[in-house]
């Protein structure tokens, strides 16, 4: 997988990607709806900014590509930290190397770690995990939570993954499902 991930990054390089195509691409993807948030997403977004609940996304895309996103849907606000593949440039804008690869099977707790919230993150005791892979289950380990809701978007054949998911997580949303379950349990909470 790191070799793999490796050659991508360096393909990008070689290609000469820069901070202003990676705007433009997240233009068009917004535009050309090639990736449509799921109906109640705004409002998860929202409220958890209104309520000062952080919001850590750990994502194994380019974390530069993510935030562009969430600024151009007006959704990328003080409490929402992402955590991906970080990419450097050089003074002219140019991508020239990738700090650390993340990847599905590499997701843990060690890279909020490098937040500057974690020190505030310590003293929150409970969590609430989305993820949609069984290795998103590892984005907690070694974080000193007291409770935890592990909550799985299972998309990818749920007929035969769905056993498995049930032994994981304690909820689990099938086939593209909205945010309403997620919203109505943080208002619950709140």
């Amino acid at each position: 997988m790191q070799e793999w991930w490796k050659a991508h990054f360096d393909l990008l390089i070689e290609s000469g990607l820069d901070k202003a195509t990676l705007k433009k691409v997240a233009e068009e993807i917004i535009q050309d709806k090639i990736i449509v948030l799921r109906k109640g997403v705004k409002e998860f977004f929202e409220n958890l900014n209104k309520n000062k609940i952080q919001l850590i996304i750990l994502s194994s895309s380019i974390s530069d590509s993510l935030i562009e996103i969430l600024k151009q849907k007006n959704l990328f606000f003080e409490n929402t930290h992402v955590i991906g593949n970080n990419l450097k440039f050089n003074e002219h804008g140019k991508f020239i190397k990738i700090e650390k690869i993340i990847h599905v099977f590499n997701k843990h707790e060690a890279e909020i770690k490098n937040l500057k919230i974690y020190q505030e993150l310590l003293k929150r005791k409970n969590v609430i995990l989305l993820g949609d892979s069984l290795g998103d289950l590892k984005m907690v380990e070694g974080f000193p939570y007291k409770n935890l809701i592990k909550i799985a978007f299972l998309n990818e054949e749920p007929e035969k993954n769905l056993e498995e998911y049930k032994k994981n997580f304690d909820i689990i949303i099938l086939n593209d499902a909205d945010f309403s379950y997620i919203n109505n349990l943080i208002s619950e909470i709140l």
